[in-house]
């Protein structure tokens, strides 16, 4: 469990600023310990009322604060508008004053509009990776011969097209010859950059994010550079990758990043149901990141992933999503510190870092809070030593390069869990299932506890421990449909005994992973029955609870 940071919110309530008419919003001082910019920019919350009436123009009561232009920080809009508004993301605003942006907590009381329920500067955030070097082609050793990636790939899968993994990054070079089957064109339900200035619909290709991506859904099986974990094996692709475009190149320091909680948002409504982030808050140090938190418009977006990610507006799942909800994966962080953001958010799977001989690599953040660990390498031996994957650079174009980092160690972790959803998604398989089987089969040996980074990441230990997932019952308890999905195609012989042993349902059913068996239980009385189901010459049994 992530730890409750209670002296935060001491330190945050001492920042608040009222008005001594009324009490108003909950603000945060631009100098607190996140790493702000010093910008003309501030985030807010609008009340509901004023929302609603900034379809008008700029109210009165921003304008007298200096405020010359106001931006919805989120996509409002559109089939999910229901839920999009139930979530609140209708009241956020990016604010642009003439001249630097003021700080309210320093200020009169009186300065701060009562239309305004929350403020907080922007803040520093950057990519979490380590040094590249020249492209060249080598050994994955986190793919290796034997290694758990492998067997995963022999026994169960290398990934499937109905699974959208979206790469909060850099861009992704679209033309990658590794990349360009797997990764989704710009448009409805595609990629998107959220970079002010620049236009949604183009892609600008950055060696991070491409990095990244290549680790996750690089193209297998097609003569072509590198593997990526879930690039499938017919040369056509597996997962596919959406690029949430919110970093520019490396070296280009103009426009630090986009924006990050929008880029999440539109995942969650355009088919995504794992979000990666490797990258984090830019602290000065580490008593800042200790003092820390999650600001409040990433800390919406990723709520809203989480929940409703793979969902119609009232949370249920959708026909062709094969997941309901999201999993939102941070890397952990390069500083070697016990604290990172957003990383440190409960709700998020954060993850760690280890190198070639599964020891927790020296730059790699630590903590109870970091759920997992994964191959990021460590480059001080040589390059081969990192992590290798696909590469975009602007003298050479396409190419490979090697990396270290907890960048590269989150994508590992989203590549299994794409294949994790590749096996097992489909109706009735959550975000929570694909945590558990995560964790689950992790291995907790390689990786002591005393490095505080969690277990490691094992492709075939989280496949291999959801056997429980061959067949799957739900709802349960049930009211009249009792549904029973197999992994795959075949024919069930199914069972169902009081609990007393009383045969009261017998039926033979052909059914398949995306076309489950439903059973009417209807005329069963309330109380527990007993399942038992034949398949493929294996005994399933189960129980459930007729309400």
């Amino acid at each position: 469990m992530k730890r409750n940071c209670i002296i935060l919110l001491l330190t945050a309530i001492a920042l608040f600023s009222c008005s001594k008419d009324a009490p108003v919003a909950t603000v945060f001082s631009g100098d607190s310990v996140l790493p702000v910019l010093n910008t003309d920019i501030l985030t807010v919350r609008l009340s509901e009322e004023a929302a609603q009436s900034m379809s008008s123009g700029l109210p009165d009561e921003l304008a007298r604060i200096g405020v010359v232009e106001a931006t919805p920080v989120f996509l409002v809009g559109g089939k999910f508008e229901s839920r999009q508004r139930a979530s609140g993301l209708h009241k956020w605003y990016s604010l642009r004053f003439e001249g630097k942006a003021p700080d309210f907590a320093l200020t009169r009381a009186g300065a701060l509009p009562s239309i305004v329920e929350f403020w907080e500067k922007p803040v520093a955030r950057k990519m979490e990776g380590g040094a590249f070097n020249d492209p060249m082609l080598a050994d994955q050793w986190h793919l290796a011969e034997g290694g758990t990636v492998r067997r995963a790939w022999e026994e169960f899968n290398a990934g499937d097209g109905n699974v959208t993994v979206a790469v909060i990054d850099g861009g992704i070079d679209l033309l990658h010859p590794d990349l360009a089957k797997a990764v989704l064109a710009p448009g409805e339900k595609g990629s998107r950059c959220f970079i002010e200035g620049m236009s949604p619909d183009t892609i600008t290709p950055v060696g991070h994010g491409t990095h990244v991506a290549g680790i996750i859904g690089a193209v297998n099986n097609n003569g072509e550079g590198v593997c990526g974990i879930a690039g499938g094996d017919d040369g056509e692709g597996g997962v596919r990758l959406m690029s949430c475009q919110v970093f520019l190149p490396d070296d280009d320091t103009t426009k630090a990043y986009g924006n990050t909680a929008a880029a999440i948002q539109w995942a969650a409504d355009n088919g995504a149901v794992i979000a990666n982030n490797s990258w984090s808050y830019d602290f000065d140090s580490e008593e800042e990141a200790a003092r820390g938190w999650v600001t409040e418009a990433d800390k919406a977006a990723i709520d809203y992933f989480i929940q409703y990610a793979g969902c119609d507006n009232e949370g249920n799942q959708l026909p062709d999503s094969p997941m309901k909800g999201g999993l939102v994966v941070f890397a952990a962080g390069n500083n070697g510190w016990a604290y990172s953001w957003p990383g440190g958010y409960e709700p998020v799977f954060a993850v760690g870092s280890v190198n070639k001989d599964n020891v927790r690599a020296k730059y790699s953040n630590y903590g109870s809070w970091v759920d997992i660990c994964a191959p990021g390498g460590e480059m001080e031996g040589g390059e081969k030593y990192g992590i290798l994957s696909t590469y975009y650079d602007e003298k050479k174009g396409h190419c490979y390069a090697y990396s270290d980092g907890s960048s590269m160690s989150a994508p590992n972790v989203s590549g299994v869990a794409a294949l994790i959803i590749s096996q097992y998604g489909g109706e009735g398989f959550t975000a929570d299932s694909l945590k558990s089987l995560l964790i689950k089969g992790a291995d907790a040996i390689s990786v002591s506890p005393e490095q505080k980074i969690g277990p490691l990441v094992s492709a075939y230990g989280s496949l291999a421990s959801g056997v429980e997932y061959d067949l799957r019952i739900y709802p349960n308890p049930v009211s009249d449909i009792l549904v029973i999905r197999p992994k795959k195609d075949c024919r069930m012989d199914i069972e169902i005994y009081t609990s007393a042993g009383s045969l009261v349902f017998s039926k033979s059913v052909n059914a398949s992973k995306n076309s489950p068996a439903r059973l009417d239980v209807s005329a069963c009385i309330p109380g527990v029955y007993n399942l038992v189901v034949r398949m493929d010459g294996e005994v399933y049994k189960n129980s459930f609870v007729k309400k």
